[in-house]
């Protein structure tokens, strides 16, 4: 369990107001890595829901994603 003894009930307690405050202090970080999240789970869901196999899912999420990167690095770098 996690807790079952008053020590790790403080860490625990200690970890998770330092996961709070990370989350208050960078929130526009953790915005968009909650949406990155997200949208990979979301993917990961329509591969499997249309029946592709793992290594091919992987590899088109991969080449979204890349993709994408190297997009927004070429956007930046021309504006």
């Amino acid at each position: 369990m996690l807790l079952k003894t008053n020590t790790r009930s403080f860490g625990v307690a200690v970890f998770a107001a330092f996961l709070f405050f990370i989350m208050l202090a960078w929130f526009r970080v953790f915005l968009d890595t909650l949406l990155i999240i997200s949208a990979t789970i979301l993917a990961k869901i329509d591969f499997q829901g249309s029946g592709l196999r793992q290594e091919l899912a992987f590899l088109f999420t991969s080449i979204f994603s890349l993709t994408g990167l190297a997009l927004g690095g070429l956007a930046y770098h021309l504006i």
